[in-house]
């Protein structure tokens, strides 16, 4: 039997961390692949609860579902009042006119990015939304609503 080499040794070493790496990195990742239609069909409805909820007035039953990323940007106080004066500026949700919605399953956290053109009780705007999968549930990580509506070609947005 031959002695190994050192460039043996070495690519040896080199293939046994880059599998040790492999393995790490899945073993700390939550991947979701396959369930797209699932995936819209869940944030739509987690969307309709939280336009429920804008109505009923339940601004801390918005808060207590939002995603952590969104709950740490200001207090909780600040959050529930910037929930408030939402509904106060736009009211009630009376239908949305349009919806995009786009699973992004290649990234942990799956995120599913949302354009609603909204009619409210006020006035017609865009709602743009970020949720993300944190176990088994959507949480809303961004939302941001604008006054007159759009169809966006492409819709895409950085979230804290």
């Amino acid at each position: 039997m031959k002695p190994a080499t050192v460039s043996h040794i070495a690519l040896v070493v080199l293939v046994a961390g880059i599998l040790l790496s492999a393995a790490i990195l899945v073993s700390r990742t939550h991947v979701h692949f396959g369930y797209i239609d699932e995936d819209k069909r869940e944030a739509q409805s987690a969307i309709d609860q939280m336009h429920s909820r804008l109505a009923a007035g339940e601004y801390e039953g918005i808060f207590d579902d939002l995603d952590t990323t969104l709950q740490e940007t200001a207090s909780r106080e600040a959050l529930i009042d910037g929930i408030r004066k939402t509904n106060e500026r736009w009211g009630a949700v009376k239908r949305v006119t349009h919806r995009s919605i786009n699973v992004l399953a290649d990234r942990a956290p799956v995120e599913v990015r949302v354009v609603y053109n909204t009619s409210f009780e006020k006035g017609d705007a865009t709602e743009f939304l970020i949720l993300v999968r944190r176990g088994e549930k959507l949480r809303i990580a961004f939302y941001r609503v604008y006054q007159g509506t759009t169809v966006p070609k492409e819709f895409s947005v950085t979230a804290p």
